[in-house]
């Protein structure tokens, strides 16, 4: 696509897609879920956890809920919820299954359009001219 002699290209960084409508709303509701499950696991054992995993817990669980980061943040979640369930014992099956897939499908799927990542990496449009 040409315009007065200049090139446009469509740039996207970071993230495959960012949906918004019912997709992005998902994947919104996705996010919170996958901090919340960190954030509650964390105060309600609050006494048998370490102080920095507390707060790396809060951290990222903040993260997760603004979309910031989003991959990183739930590789990061994933690591937090084996240190805990190091330090606690792992609990149900199903439960630790489920958390782990969450954080696997939200680290794979992005944020959506709803997150600090669409607003910082979303779709650009850089207008190139020629040399």
């Amino acid at each position: 696509m040409t315009l007065a002699g200049s090139t446009l290209i469509g740039v996207q960084r970071l993230f495959t897609m960012f949906p918004a409508g019912w997709p992005g709303f998902a994947l919104l509701i996705l996010r919170a879920s996958v901090a919340m499950t960190l954030v509650v696991r964390i105060t309600t054992h609050r006494a048998g956890l370490s102080v920095w995993i507390t707060g790396a817990s809060l951290i990222v669980g903040a993260a997760l809920s603004a979309g910031f980061m989003t991959p990183i943040a739930a590789l990061l979640t994933l690591g937090l919820h084996a240190l805990i369930w190091s330090s606690l014992g792992a609990g149900d099956p199903g439960t630790v299954a489920a958390v782990c897939v969450d954080a696997i499908v939200l680290g794979l799927l992005g944020p959506g359009a709803y997150s600090l990542d669409a607003r910082r990496y979303g779709r650009q449009l850089v207008i190139q001219t020629p040399p």
